[in-house]
């Protein structure tokens, strides 16, 4: 049974996702800590792409350097947007 607080543990959001080496994927209001954003590079490998995205400033600046995680074997690019405009986050197809 998925729940609230299972969509909570990265690994577990991955495996309903499916997400796999390769992919390209995005973690919208990627918060200033970016775990997810972490768990997701480290899924896709060098391979894939992750984008952080978030709303305010500070956290897209904070995202990708909280300390005591391992770094991710691809870049995160951080991307500053407001999502509640369609297109705005101007992340490719």
């Amino acid at each position: 049974m998925i729940t609230a607080s299972s969509l909570l543990k990265p690994q577990t959001l991955c495996d309903i996702a499916q997400i796999q080496l390769g992919h390209n994927v995005a973690d919208f209001g990627c918060g200033s800590h970016g775990i997810l954003a972490h768990h997701l590079a480290h899924t896709v490998g060098e391979s894939g792409k992750v984008y952080a995205v978030d709303v305010r400033p500070r956290a897209v600046e904070m995202g990708g350097r909280s300390p005591g995680i391992l770094a991710p074997p691809t870049p995160i690019e951080p991307i500053w947007a407001d999502i509640e405009h369609y297109g705005a986050c101007g992340i490719p197809h």
